[in-house]
């Protein structure tokens, strides 16, 4: 019992000296919350007034919001924690920076664990008690107004034990670097490097990566940091604030529970030894312990030189021996200022050479490995044997993707790949990578980005970028192999795999030719899929290479807003005997007694160099000569029937155009607009749409009407 009053004795004395950091914490909660939940609630209840909610149950909903909103995950409250910790931690173990005050503190025969635990447990104290006041008052305000629920206490809870774990990993984080310095301004770095160095290391390690190797992917995987505290709250908190589901809620949020609170008990058992083996004399030197000089000295050294390689490499354009020296230079002064600062003594720029030269041999091997690809990454294709399945993308198609149940819920499309596109061709795509290897940038035709992501039987995933010649022939086989099957169709198109998400009732259907929409019925969503899916039997490379699109179904979700398109074909009998049956196919080739006019713009890309003009003006009494590149567009409107006729007979929608044809079938140079007549039979959508002209079959009275003569 004496013990425990001592203690508690303590506890008091030490809030007497740390009283204004009770006070910043209580106001900082305050405004946290209470006047958070307030403000919230006073501008529901201001629109509600001004008739914003049609019932009574909307503006229900739109309280909890609010409420949710305010106690829940705020984006914004992760920077109040931050500081709160940083300040507390700082402030209870400042005693350490005066020599005096040390002496005076370990005068009193007070156990060393004692005096950590009082300053330690006040710390928390002093975050904690104003925090759950601040919640409890903003609850009781939610429940005078009729705004709070089970599902917003529930993610209250949820957001509350986030934000303590969030605030226990900044304060060890900061005691950590109080005990390893000896100088506030010194700690105060030191904590921005523990903060951030995880997330710098990640960023430069993915900049060198896509600077140095042309394989680098930043589609399906992209290095982030595993251990940043902040990294993760930042990015989660905006996915956490918006979901509806608790479920889903402990999904994403236990991880992170277990993450932090790992981290947590090991800065704590780190940063409590070094208060036991801090020396009393660190009390105003920049580092506490000798040995950590040379730690601290190397990784900051190793990561400016890297940083500087970075930067000069694409700066210098490729120099190796500029990027080289720039990177010695760096290193080298960092290596000096780091001496100053750590001796406070400019003599002691030169001393310890050894650690210097580590930090300098280190950034040399990192140029190496990049520089000279010594690791072998942009020649990485892995055995065949060793490949369980892979994903693919090929740039082609651009759809809406979201998680089926839920219309809101939209993810990303390389997350749709890498959860539903599972090839087996594994042969194939490695021969097809090994391909692209051995062809140089000038000897390719015309060629594709792509990216993969092997799924290696080990559990790993590895993923590159690479290039395909789409007109080397003996490519041709290899793609229908990879995209010519079901597996393919499952990963990029959802509709392959949806089920109940066709049931939508917000969910409206149409068949485009490129200017006609005709609407489908939505009920018939299944018979589309199947009729489609049946056609898409016969998909492969060689089909979609060498032909085009006579028109989309196009799906969309008018909830979320999202947008299905389907392809369709000339051979695709099942969707177009579909369409033909509910009056909705339309061909191609358009009726020229329905258009009113076609303008055609020829923009003369290849003439760009003949049209550089040359303007002498007078700057500081001299005349400077500049170059100007005079508009070589020429637009001209056709509106004879038989010019019109001609012109509509060699076109192609622009809006159906995919990736898979070649880019030279369409004349590049020409954009052609067309404007409907009122009242045509066809359905023609409102506006204008978009063609271009046939490669090779751009009539005669059209090149003339529109070639380019440069001004006198």
């Amino acid at each position: 019992m004496t013990s425990k009053n001592l203690f508690w004795v303590r506890c008091k004395e030490n809030n007497k000296r740390r009283i204004w950091v009770w006070i910043v914490s209580i106001l900082l909660q305050l405004v946290s919350y209470p006047a958070v939940m307030t403000v919230y609630l006073s501008r529901i209840q201001f629109w509600n007034k001004e008739g914003m909610y049609a019932t009574k149950d909307i503006y229900k909903t739109a309280l909890y919001e609010a409420t949710a909103d305010a106690i829940g995950f705020q984006p914004k409250t992760y920077m109040f924690v931050i500081i709160l910790a940083l300040l507390i931690g700082m402030q209870g173990f400042s005693y350490l920076y005066d020599r005096k005050k040390v002496d005076m503190y370990h005068s009193v025969p007070i156990p060393m664990e004692s005096r950590y635990a009082t300053i330690y447990w006040n710390g928390i104290a002093s975050y904690l008690i104003p925090c759950i006041a601040s919640i409890f008052i903003a609850i009781l305000i939610a429940l005078t107004q009729g705004a709070m629920g089970g599902t917003v206490l529930a993610e209250c809870g949820y957001a509350f034990v986030l934000n303590l774990l969030f605030f226990l990993v900044i304060y060890h984080t900061t005691i950590l670097a109080v005990m390893l310095t000896g100088n506030k301004v010194i700690t105060g770095f030191l904590i921005f490097g523990f903060l951030f160095l995880e997330y710098f290391a990640v960023q430069l390690y993915n900049g060198l990566k896509y600077t140095f190797f042309d394989t680098a992917d930043n589609y399906f995987t992209n290095l982030e940091p595993q251990l940043s505290p902040i990294y993760d709250y930042s990015m989660k908190v905006y996915e956490l604030k918006w979901e509806t589901d608790l479920t889903k809620i402990g999904d994403i949020i236990f991880p992170m529970y277990i993450k932090w609170f790992v981290l947590m008990a090991v800065l704590g058992v780190i940063a409590y030894l070094c208060y036991w083996k801090r020396p009393a004399e660190s009390a105003g030197k920049a580092i506490a312990f000798g040995k950590a000089k040379p730690v601290l000295k190397v990784v900051i050294a190793t990561m400016v030189g890297a940083a500087i390689c970075y930067l000069v490499y694409e700066s210098a354009y490729y120099n190796v021996w500029i990027t080289v020296l720039a990177m010695l230079a760096g290193t080298i002064l960092c290596c000096g200022a780091l001496e100053v600062i750590f001796e406070f003594d400019i003599r002691a720029m030169i001393k310890h050479l050894v650690s210097s030269g580590v930090s300098i041999g280190i950034v040399l091997i990192i140029f190496c490995i990049y520089h000279f690809d010594i690791l072998g990454y942009d020649t990485y294709v892995p055995d065949v044997e060793d490949v369980e399945s892979f994903a693919l993308y090929t740039g082609t198609y651009y759809q809406d993707y979201f998680r089926e149940g839920d219309g809101y819920d939209y993810i990303t499309e390389n997350e749709y790949y890498k959860q539903n596109m599972f090839l087996t061709s594994v042969e194939e795509i490695c021969e097809l990578v090994k391909k692209s290897q051995n062809i140089e940038g000038e000897e390719m035709g015309e060629g594709r980005q792509f990216y993969v992501l092997y799924r290696l039987k080990s559990g790993r995933e590895v993923s590159r970028r690479f290039y395909v010649d789409f007109d080397d022939a003996s490519n041709e086989e290899l793609l229908n192999e990879i995209v010519g099957n079901e597996e393919y169709i499952n990963g990029v198109y959802q509709i392959a795999k949806a089920e109940k998400v066709l049931e939508n009732k917000t969910l409206e259907i149409s068949y485009s030719n490129g200017t006609v929409e005709k609407a489908l019925p939505s009920v018939d969503a299944e018979k589309i899929k199947e009729a489609w899916l049946k056609d898409m039997e016969q998909f492969d490379f060689s089909l979609a290479r060498h032909n085009r699109p006579c028109g989309k179904i196009e799906l969309l979700f008018t909830d979320c807003y999202n947008i299905w398109n389907l392809p369709v074909y000339d051979s695709f009998t099942n969707t177009i005997d579909y369409l033909k049956e509910n009056n909705a196919y339309y061909p191609l080739e358009l009726n020229p007694e329905d258009i009113a006019s076609v303008t055609v713009t020829n923009y003369h890309y290849s003439l760009y160099e003949e049209a550089t003009l040359y303007e002498e003006s007078t700057i500081n009494s001299k005349v400077v000569a500049t170059s100007v590149t005079a508009a070589t567009d020429v637009t001209e409107t056709f509106t004879e029937p038989e010019e019109i006729a001609e012109i509509v007979a060699h076109i192609y929608p622009t809006n159906l155009d995919l990736n898979w044809n070649s880019v030279d079938e369409l004349e590049q140079d020409y954009e052609i607009t067309i404007a409907f007549k009122a009242g045509a039979d066809y359905p023609y959508g409102a506006g204008y749409y978009y063609y271009q002209f046939i490669n090779g079959e751009v009539p005669g009275f059209v090149e003339e009407a529109t070639a380019w003569t440069p001004e006198e």
